[in-house]
């Protein structure tokens, strides 16, 4: 039986390769905060927890990707409220409406590290510089504190043919 996993955030950068690369693998439900149904991509606000729950109760999902983010580091640094419940209260909001069972994946970033170090692992303790990074912290802690099975992934920058990344850049 494959499982059944919810992608949130499947027209960003990241989520848009993960739907490319697992679609063909396994069940998997589009959302997006603008949804698009032409693309059978739902509509979801991780931000409204009554319609997340909604949607995860409609759903039973086994696995729930969480790509969905605000990673733009300045912007997060003049938009504290949004970034914050985008990317922690968001998160939160997924623990909260899903079953006791249901793994979380969700996204980090190195910018929860300071920069000092040039190897980090596992085992260098986090400390944010930015409101970016702080927020990314405070929400894998909320996820580790979930008592939900999880994995954390942090990464620090995003490939691909699509959005505004370093080898776009530099190609054009």
């Amino acid at each position: 039986m494959a499982y059944k996993i919810i992608l949130i955030g499947s027209e960003g950068q990241l989520g848009s390769i993960i739907a490319k690369r697992l679609s063909s693998h396994f069940k998997i439900i589009l959302t997006s905060k603008n949804g698009d149904n032409f693309k059978n991509i739902y509509k979801l606000d991780i931000t409204d927890l009554s319609e997340l729950r909604y949607f995860m109760d409609e759903h039973e999902p086994d696995i729930v990707i969480n790509a969905a983010a605000i990673t733009n580091v300045d912007y997060c640094e003049n938009n504290k409220k949004e970034s914050r419940d985008v990317n922690v209260l968001g998160l939160s909001n997924i623990i909260n409406s899903i079953s006791i069972n249901t793994k979380v994946i969700h996204f980090s970033s190195d910018f929860v590290y300071n920069g000092q170090e040039l190897i980090n692992s596992e085992k260098t303790l986090p400390s944010p510089i930015n409101y970016y990074g702080k927020c990314k912290l405070e929400s894998e802690n909320v996820l580790i504190g979930s008592n939900k099975p999880y994995l954390i992934l942090r990464i620090s920058t995003l490939f691909s043919d699509k959005g505004d990344n370093f080898f776009n850049w530099v190609y054009n």
